[in-house]
């Protein structure tokens, strides 16, 4: 859908380069723009949200972990490694 963002001096706006954008014109003062691109190791948006959900589920399970649980250790460590296979798997370097 549309959206408006109507930014604070110092403010950065970020979003993906297959969004449609304009600019208003600016009435008072100046407008600085710093224009930069990055590109995630990992093209296919799908792939990523599947990265993204298990990286939330590896630091929700460190955040809430006791010491003393071997077992959230292992599945931790667990998560981790499928995390970093998939990420190697899906990157395109």
């Amino acid at each position: 859908g549309e959206q408006s963002i109507k930014a604070n001096a110092g403010d950065v706006v970020i979003y993906s380069s297959n969004y449609l954008h304009k600019v208003n014109q600016v009435t008072s003062g100046t407008r600085y723009v710093a224009v930069t691109w990055a590109q995630s190791m990992v093209k296919d948006s799908a792939k990523r949200e599947v990265l993204y959900e298990l990286s939330q589920a590896r630091d929700s399970l460190l955040d809430t972990k006791d010491n003393s649980d071997k077992h959230i250790d292992i599945t931790s460590s667990q998560v981790s490694n499928v995390y970093a296979n998939l990420l190697r798997r899906w990157s395109d370097l």
